[in-house]
């Protein structure tokens, strides 16, 4: 159901007006009913009646009409309606995070996932979405108060988000992803593989810390924070489902993220789910880069062999890099300096006496 944004500052004061404003007005109704007016005695109003009624004599409740309208837009303006800005910031400090997503081709592989089986990388978005934004159903709080970027890699690493506040935003990027393909077309011919597809993890932590260290700067560039707030730890979450086949050893990348205080937490996805009922887990050589890499920044190593493994892992990784408790500010913008609430007031009062004493004037 849609929510208006919309409130009042003093919403008590509208109601003890408004009884105030009807009371009034219900005064002035019942004088002017029983008011004693002059007369003339006349024998008969039968040819009166018969008189046509003119716009004057049909539109004489119009400033009264005005007069109610301009205690309404009064009323309004005296509540102080306000609506909170959607620039909301956190005061105190949190968590940059930098999420690290393989798009390579095997991550169309299916995986099961809440009763039901979907490609690798629609599991890990969907997870990837409860980790930011929160979800109730897998206990996963959301990371409000974190500075949150993302890359996604194949055969090149490719920055789809800055850190950034806007979660909603980063939420939407994600969902425009989609993994490299295993044949593509060119000109109607058919092309074995994609010349985008491979596993290029090190460069794809590579550009991740650089995002990281200048992360200071992202702070103070973005609107939404204040100047007081400060990045408590720094931290990349690597997910991918492959050894690495292209580029810089994460080893290396590991090195300098550990003397920047960044931590990497891996996760391997594993084969699906006949593929582990053969092999039985994943061989210790295509993780060896990635778990020396988490082990070596003093970050975590871990195993998804479906989408609750990996909900749980996120859960895992959620609480072990806690953002504090922090007071939330809103700013409001104020609402009853518009044209729907005291100048709108003011105009149909002005309109009111205008109307009375012109069109309307009446003559004891």
């Amino acid at each position: 159901m849609f929510k208006s944004p919309l409130e009042f500052q003093t919403p008590f004061n509208i109601i003890a007006l408004a009884i105030f404003a009807l009371a009034v007005t219900l005064m002035l109704v019942v004088r002017r009913r029983y008011r004693q007016r002059g007369s003339v005695r006349f024998s008969s109003l039968k040819s009166v009646r018969r008189l046509p009624v003119s716009l004057r004599h049909r539109l004489k409740v119009l400033p009264f009409v005005l007069r109610i309208l301009v205690l309404g837009f009064l009323l309004i303006g005296v509540a102080r309606p306000r609506v909170p800005d959607k620039r909301t910031f956190f005061s105190t400090e949190g968590v940059a995070i930098q999420m690290v997503i393989d798009r390579s081709s095997s991550m169309r592989e299916e995986m099961y996932f809440e009763g039901r089986t979907a490609s690798r990388f629609e599991v890990a978005r969907n997870v990837f979405t409860d980790f930011v934004l929160g979800s109730k159903r897998k206990e996963l709080p959301g990371r409000p108060n974190d500075m949150i970027g993302l890359t996604s890699f194949a055969l090149y690493p490719e920055e789809n988000c800055p850190l950034t506040l806007d979660h909603e935003s980063l939420v939407a990027l994600m969902e425009n992803i989609e993994p490299a393909r295993k044949q593509v077309s060119y000109r109607g011919r058919l092309i074995e593989a994609d010349p985008t597809d491979g596993t290029a993890i090190g460069d794809a932590l590579y550009y991740a810390m650089l995002s990281l260290i200048d992360a200071e700067d992202a702070v103070e560039k973005s609107p939404k924070l204040s100047r007081d707030y400060r990045i408590k730890s720094k931290m990349i979450i690597l997910l991918t489902d492959g050894e690495r086949n292209r580029g810089v050893d994460p080893i290396e990348i590991a090195e300098e993220a550990r003397k920047n205080d960044i931590k990497i937490y891996s996760i391997a996805v594993a084969p699906g789910r006949r593929r582990m009922r053969l092999f039985g887990t994943f061989p210790e050589r295509s993780t060896r880069e990635i778990r020396a890499a988490a082990e070596l920044t003093g970050g975590q190593f871990f195993k998804a062999t479906d989408g609750e493994s990996l909900a749980v892992i996120y859960d895992r990784i959620d609480k072990l890099e806690k953002s504090p408790f922090s007071r939330k500010f809103t700013r409001y913008e104020e609402h009853y300096q518009r044209w729907w609430a005291v100048p709108m007031a003011l105009a149909l009062l002005t309109l009111e006496i205008i109307l009375r004493n012109t069109v309307f004037r009446t003559v004891p």
